[in-house]
């Protein structure tokens, strides 16, 4: 993204959420950190988030909320990043229905959620630009325009 843009952080982890913030603020970027699913939903009301970093799984399962679908209710222009700790090795593009920009495991340095954050497309690039390559790398590439 070449603009600004502000991103809400959902992490039960405090220190890790806002030593996040703190980098992708150095990136030019307004950050919130919350640390559950209704703290998240409720800063929904004071300003929507154009990328969200939720951590997967225990985020909303204090709440039993269904973070994902609440949030693409809520704020369905946002881009969802899910930090899983399932241990995968690698980013995981979104699956057809869209809910989820990217499933990153939760170990990911914070250079690479950097450049995760910068290259989602903002709305106005969204139509014709893909950002994964065949195997599910990240790669930033137009279709047509």
């Amino acid at each position: 993204m070449s603009e600004t843009a502000f991103i809400l952080i959902v992490d039960g982890n405090f220190f890790w959420a806002e030593e996040l913030a703190t980098r992708l603020r150095g990136e030019s970027h307004a950050c919130r950190t919350v640390e559950n699913a209704g703290q998240a939903l409720e800063s929904l009301h004071t300003r929507r988030p154009d990328v969200i970093l939720a951590e997967e799984g225990s985020a909303g399962a204090a709440e039993d909320i269904d973070l994902v679908a609440e949030l693409n209710r809520l704020a369905p222009d946002a881009e969802v990043v899910l930090l899983a700790d399932d241990h995968r090795d690698q980013t995981t593009p979104a699956g057809p229905d869209r809910s989820v920009f990217a499933t990153v495991p939760r170990n990911t340095p914070v250079e690479n959620l950097l450049d995760i954050v910068a290259a989602i497309p903002t709305e106005d690039q969204k139509d014709g630009v893909s950002i994964w390559n065949n195997k599910g790398a990240l790669e930033v590439s137009s279709s047509g325009s």
